[in-house]
């Protein structure tokens, strides 16, 4: 459980900020912003700058106290205060967590509303508390948990929050690890089909049929994303082939270019999966054939039944 303590007025101090630069960084904050920096520097000269919102977190799983809070202020103060002239103050807040993992969390929220904290740079940060997702991309890590992610926030950093919480989540790790094999067994081929979004949503899809024994679904993309198939025209070749030459933008240098937008997207992948598991051996060249638009996309047939 994450508790707060109660909000502290207090007038910065060359102590103050020594005292709070001292405190560990947490594990997945950001490097300082230059651009940040010029901006606090502008604003404290112009004198406009509201009070500094600092905050530090004690994890009483390790005992340890991080800054979650504040980074950036608080080292441009560090080296500039000597030279500001007008009061400044600052909201100092203290928390404590449970877990390591609601760290992460905390240290998401802040400034959520200003997107101050970019998707990738939360979902980075929540993923370094939890060593079931050590080693895995943060490329790929941003790419399983917006499949993931079906909310839909009008707000970049609050919506990172949320995809970053559902990477961690127990019922979802094994998603992320599911892409991730997909990846290593066939890097090339997952680069090349498997970079679209409204794939990896496909994918998402065939994997929720049977969470508990992926087998299947696992033997069928890495049939698609790696080109295999025992024949040309099989449905795996076939959905191999149009992923391959699939794009989601139109792109002015190439007229010819196939532009693929999501309900057509997932009408075919639902279609060739369900004529691979149907147990069909060849398929059209069109994968895409029978669609228009407002059709509806077809149920998935579960291989285990």
């Amino acid at each position: 459980m994450i508790k707060s303590g109660k909000p502290v007025v207090l007038k910065v101090t060359a102590n103050q900020i020594s005292k709070f630069r001292a405190i560990s960084r947490f594990v997945g904050d950001r490097k300082l912003k230059p651009a940040i920096q010029k901006m606090l520097k502008e604003d404290v000269e112009r004198g406009v700058v509201l009070p500094f919102i600092w905050a530090t977190c004690t994890d009483e799983s390790t005992g340890e106290t991080y800054r979650v809070d504040g980074n950036n202020s608080s080292a441009f103060l560090y080296e500039n205060f000597s030279s500001v002239k007008n009061t400044l103050y600052i909201v100092l807040t203290h928390y404590t967590c449970d877990t390591t993992k609601e760290v992460g969390e905390l240290w998401g929220v802040f400034n959520a509303k200003e997107s101050s904290r970019t998707s990738r740079e939360i979902i980075k940060g929540i993923a370094v508390t939890d060593p079931d997702l050590d080693g895995i991309s943060v490329d790929l890590l941003q790419t399983g948990a917006a499949a993931i992610d079906s909310s839909d926030f009008e707000d970049r950093a609050t919506r990172g929050l949320n995809r970053g919480m559902r990477i961690v989540d127990d019922e979802w790790k094994g998603f992320i690890h599911f892409l991730d094999k997909l990846q290593k067994v066939s890097p090339e081929g997952f680069t090349k089909r498997a970079r679209k979004m409204t794939v990896v949503e496909g994918i998402l899809n065939t994997f929720m049929l049977s969470p508990g024994d992926t087998t299947y679904a696992f033997d069928f993309w890495r049939d698609v994303l790696g080109g295999r198939g025992e024949l040309e025209n099989s449905p795996r070749r076939r959905l191999a082939a149009f992923l391959g030459a699939a794009v989601t933008h139109s792109d002015s240098a190439n007229s010819k270019v196939t532009v693929v937008k999501r309900p057509r997207m997932l009408f075919t992948i639902h279609k060739v999966w369900n004529a691979d598991v149907a147990g069909k051996s060849t398929f059209p060249q069109n994968p895409s054939i029978g669609y228009k638009n407002g059709v509806k996309i077809p149920k998935l047939l579960n291989p285990a039944n």
